[in-house]
Formats: structure tokens, C-alpha cells, sequence
């Protein structure tokens, strides 16, 4: 083999090396542009991840903030509720309610018995009757106790029949025994007060309660002395067909009423 081919061979050879090496730098170049991609792409999710926890936080912190605000706001509104009431100031007990203030807003405590006194219950006692009005139209409470009254049985006591109809109008429970196992109807009927006794039985009152002495409002009302026609509203109706139903002036009226 003479000296032109064996070189011509050679280079050959130190070509095809050449070109195997640049291959495999090529490969290797490749794998690690792929490795740092892959890496790359797990950083990015790695930081969006964070970023969205973050503004997750950062949105309950928002909200939380938030309604610490409104909670906060409310609470001032309420004191400011609370003066109104004691000033006798209907506007701006009605521009307070408006804001958001609340209307089972609390004076306090009861020193006899503990229990909360509310809104509805002092402005009842104390015949702040148009700021009374006003908390019942603003979702107060007719049924809050408070010294063993809710204030339907406060403005029974009181006799303060427009507040007495507007609490069974916002669904103040009638029927609710308190102190002594009273219901609104016996403090009526021992008062003889007629006007809220028609209110109370046609608000459905149960006319056969009875007290822990054992006696119904009749028998209360009969205690004070009360009149024939007052009795009557008092009277319980029993059933047509009812034992000795049939018996007296009544007979075939359809249902009779007698004395409990």
C-alpha cells in the first residue's frame, strides 16, 4: 500500500472518530439541555405553587380583615343603638338600625335574676313604645327572656296593647309559661284588661293553662272580680259532642263554651 493511500486512510479514519465524538457531544449536550428544562419546568411550577398559596392566604387574611371590620363597625353601631334608646331618640335609633346596627342589642344584666336585658324588653318597660315598634320591624326578638318575661309578657304587665299586638304581628309565642307558670293570658286576665285579653285569645292564647297555684285565666280573672262579659272571653269552647256538651242554653250551637 503506498504512502498516498495509507494516508488518504488515516484520514479517513481520524474523520469518522471526529464525527462519532461530535455525536456524542451532540447527545450528551442534549440530555443535559434536557435535564435543565425538566428542572427549569419544576422551578416555575414550584414558584406558581407558591405564589398561588400565597394569594390564597393573602385572600382569607382579606376576608377574615374584612368582616373584623364589620364585626367591629357593628358593635360601635349598637352603643350608638343603645344611647338612642335611653335618649328617647327615634331618628336616630331608626338611621342606626338602617346602618346595621343590632336590634338584639343588650343593656346588660338583670340584677335579680341574671338574665339579659335586651333592646325590645327596655324600651318596652320604660314605654319607649314607637323605638319598641321600630326594633320589632328590625327582626328584635318578642321571645328574649329576661327576669323570667320575655317582652310580650312586659307589655302585657304594662299594658301596652299597640306593643302587644305588634309582637304577636312579628310571632311573639303567646303561649310561653314564665314566672309562677303565668302565660301572657293570666296577666291580662288578672288585670282585667279586656282590649289585650281579645287580642291574645285571637292570637290563639290557651284558655285552659293553668298556673302553679293550678287556676286558669278565668279563675284568675274571676278572683279579681271580673264581669260577667269579661268572663265570657275567658270561657274555653268544648267540643259539640263533648260529656254534658248538650246540656244548658247552648244546646245545637255547634260548640258551646263554659267555664273552666
Amino acid at each position: 500500500m503506498n504512502y498516498s493511500v495509507k494516508l488518504l486512510l488515516l484520514t479517513l479514519l481520524l474523520g469518522t472518530a471526529s464525527l462519532s465524538t461530535l455525536h456524542a457531544a451532540a447527545a450528551s449536550n442534549s440530555s443535559d439541555e434536557s435535564g435543565n428544562g425538566k428542572g427549569e419546568k419544576r422551578k416555575a411550577e414550584d414558584i406558581d405553587e407558591n405564589d398561588g398559596k400565597a394569594a390564597k392566604r393573602v385572600k382569607i387574611d382579606t376576608v377574615e380583615d374584612k368582616k373584623n371590620e364589620e364585626d367591629t363597625k357593628k358593635v360601635q353601631l349598637t352603643q350608638e343603638l343603645k344611647q338612642a334608646i335611653i335618649d328617647k331618640d327615634e331618628h336616630k335609633a331608626a338611621h342606626l338600625l338602617v346602618a346595621g346596627a343590632d336590634a338584639n342589642g343588650e343593656f346588660g344584666k338583670s340584677n335579680s335574676s341574671g338574665n339579659t336585658i335586651t333592646f325590645v324588653h327596655h324600651a318596652t318597660q320604660t314605654g319607649k313604645e314607637s323605638i319598641a315598634q321600630l326594633l320589632l320591624e328590625c327582626n328584635a326578638n318578642p321571645n328574649a327572656i329576661c327576669t323570667r318575661l320575655t317582652p310580650l309578657h312586659d307589655a302585657v304587665l304594662y299594658s301596652r296593647t299597640n306593643l302587644v299586638r305588634s309582637m304577636i304581628e312579628h310571632k311573639a309565642h303567646v303561649n310561653l309559661p314564665m314566672d309562677g307558670n303565668e302565660t301572657a293570658l293570666h296577666y291580662a286576665a288578672c288585670a282585667l284588661n279586656q282590649p289585650i285579653v281579645q287580642l291574645l285569645v285571637a292570637a290563639g292564647a290557651d284558655r285552659t293553662a293553668k298556673n302553679r297555684a293550678g287556676r286558669t285565666p278565668y279563675q284568675e280573672a274571676k278572683r279579681a272580680s271580673a264581669s260577667k262579659e269579661f268572663l265570657k272571653l275567658l270561657q274555653a269552647p268544648v267540643p259539640l259532642f263533648a260529656p254534658g256538651a248538650l246540656t244548658g242554653n247552648h244546646a245545637g250551637a255547634g260548640s258551646v263554651s263554659t267555664a273552666p
